[in-house]
């Protein structure tokens, strides 16, 4: 017995956590073992020699042994009886095994009306009770199920199929396959029973046909072929015996049936014009869509190849054209450092006729763009050159002053942002009670200030903080406000903690 482990609920507050993903598949070799699969190797291998000769014994025994039986008892075979025609004796000839038991119960009551031996005395008749007998026989035959289906089963059936070589135009299959299969269809354990059809009937329902002849399940019975009779056994073996050869003949013959039925079922399938016409066009079909990918796939590869082209041509203009222009790029560059040389030259050479200062034209010679040197050298007249000289070098002095009183403000906010940083709200909140408390004018009012900040900042910080909310003119508005509320966030902080 297999056993089951639960596991008990998850503690109160836990929390699913995922450990690992889950273990990649492997795959595992199995080998075949077991006391049966070594007997197998075995006997196929002829290994276990006294095992194969005991099954060989074993079968010649019993084959021996049913032949004895046969010669035993094989004299007893069964006597069939005349077959009587149930149907044409209550007048159902024409509609026979069709005939349900309305229309049986009907005929009885009729034939026995005209038949009943009180009827024939009563209108002089002499006709005996034979043919009432009769209709007895067969109403207590046909009115039982059981008893009809193993009476209908020994009437006379055509089980022959048709060939293909009886099919010589299209209609020639409907109507010889037809009749076949309304024939047989009398065996069938289902009463709706589809039709074979005609040409204009839809390819659907011409599968649907043929997959229910398919899976055709027969009720025909054998019963009455059996050829031993088990109400004339001696014995309860000799019975058994009878009834071994009556179940395997009737296999046999139920076997047979079923192998007709799907032969003619597959027959009738391969020479049906509608499945042939499907079968064609569901090929062409096919083939159609094949040429239809192929014709794709070969478009696209065109399309990818034309595109790829494209692209390859078109990277290969851009490669020119930005070689171009880094060759024009390059050539108008040495163009304008020639340019630039040869202006330098020219400042310096006028500089040494005009006695300019040295120092100042190396370093216009440097700071001085193309343009701005042409500009400068326009007007080569001295007294134009000297002023033009003189404006160049104010010019350059002023935008090196401003570069330079630029970053020093911009290094003075720097540290003055880094000086606000470390003033914390603790800090600027004993700031604002400090101020109060010690106005200008109180002896001493820095160090004190210094004390009751805890030794925390330098004297010199404190001016200096204290300086600058008074430049911003806001220290008695909205940096006060801001320094008490500090100080009261303080108190209230410390009071918690």
């Amino acid at each position: 017995m297999a056993e089951v482990i639960c596991l008990g609920p998850s503690p109160i507050g836990f929390k699913d956590e995922v450990f690992s993903s889950i273990a990649p598949t492997i795959e595992k070799s199995l080998e075949e073992a077991g006391e049966s699969y070594q007997q197998f190797l075995e006997l196929y291998h002829g290994v276990n020699k006294k095992n194969t000769q005991t099954k060989e014994k074993q079968i010649e025994e019993e084959v021996k042994e049913d032949a004895e039986e046969d010669e035993k008892y094989g004299h007893k075979k069964k006597i069939f009886q005349a077959f009587e025609d149930y149907y044409g004796i209550l007048g159902l000839q024409n509609k026979r095994w069709m005939a349900t038991q309305d229309d049986i119960k009907k005929a009885y009551r009729k034939m026995v009306l005209e038949h009943h031996p009180d009827k024939n005395a009563q209108r002089g008749e002499v006709e005996g009770d034979a043919m009432f007998k009769s209709i007895q026989k067969a109403w207590e035959t046909l009115c039982d199920p059981l008893k009809r289906k193993i009476y209908d089963s020994q009437e006379p059936f055509d089980d022959s199929i048709p060939s293909a070589d009886s099919i010589k135009v299209d209609e020639d299959f409907y109507s010889i396959f037809g009749e076949a299969f309304k024939r047989f269809s009398k065996w069938s354990e289902k009463k709706q029973i589809p039709q074979l059809g005609d040409k204009n009937t839809p390819i659907d329902t011409v599968l649907d046909f043929y997959s229910f002849w398919r899976s055709f399940k027969s009720w025909r019975l054998y019963d009455f072929l059996d050829e031993y009779d088990t109400k004339e056994a001696e014995s309860r073996e000799e019975r058994r015996w009878m009834e071994r050869k009556n179940l395997k003949s009737r296999k046999k013959r139920k076997a047979d049936e079923l192998s007709r039925i799907q032969k003619l079922v597959e027959l009738a399938f391969s020479v049906d014009p509608r499945v042939i016409k499907h079968k064609e066009e569901e090929k062409a079909e096919k083939e159609r869509k094949q040429k239809e990918r192929e014709e794709a796939a070969k478009k696209k590869k065109e399309e990818e190849a034309r595109r790829a082209a494209e692209a390859q041509k078109k990277k290969e203009e851009d490669e020119r054209k930005r070689a171009e222009e880094l060759a024009q790029q390059k050539r108008e560059k040495a163009k304008r450092t020639k340019k630039l040389k040869a202006l330098r030259a020219k400042l310096r050479k006028l500089g040494q006729q005009n006695n300019f200062n040295q120092d100042k034209v190396e370093a216009l010679c440097i700071v001085l763009s193309l343009e701005q040197l042409s500009a400068l050298l326009s007007d080569e007249k001295p007294e134009s050159l000297k002023q033009a000289f003189e404006n160049e070098c104010n010019r350059i002095e002023e935008e090196k002053k401003k570069k330079e009183e630029a970053e020093e403000q911009a290094t003075k906010e720097q540290d003055d942002n880094k000086e606000d940083a470390s003033w914390t709200p603790e800090e600027l909140g004993l700031l604002a009670k400090a101020i109060i408390k010690f106005p200008g004018g109180v002896s001493a009012r820095w160090q004190q200030i210094h004390s009751f900040l805890g030794g925390t900042k330098s004297i010199k910080e404190i001016v200096k903080k204290v300086a600058k909310l008074k430049t911003a003119e806001l220290s008695t508005t909205t940096n006060t406000r801001e320094l008490e509320d500090s100080f009261e966030n303080y108190k209230k902080k410390k009071k918690n903690s």
